[in-house]
């Protein structure tokens, strides 16, 4: 990044807001995991709307294993470049 830091300020300011709301609404240590998964779908709703709208989504898995992945067609034609999110699995909570 052009200041030095490691982390877009974008992507800062969006860690800041989620850390703050999250914090805002249960203490992590004293909260079941059932109660967690709620406070996380509120925390998460403001984010999971609006965005680009596809033309198709498509889910598949990965040759003979469990491994699913997610492609995501704009709803244009035009050439675009690729985003690979890896979920590396073991959570028990925000997945």
């Amino acid at each position: 990044m052009a200041d030095g830091k490691d982390i877009d300020s974008d992507i800062q300011q969006w860690q800041n807001i989620m850390q703050e709301t999250y914090t805002s609404l249960c203490p992590f240590d004293s909260t079941s995991i059932d109660d967690l998964r709620r406070v996380t779908a509120l925390v998460r709703a403001p984010w999971t709307e609006g965005g680009p709208i596809m033309r198709r989504i498509e889910e598949k898995h990965v040759g003979t294993y469990s491994t699913r992945i997610r492609l995501y067609y704009p709803n244009h034609d035009q050439a675009c470049p690729a985003l690979i999110y890896i979920h590396g699995g073991g959570y028990t909570i925000f997945s």
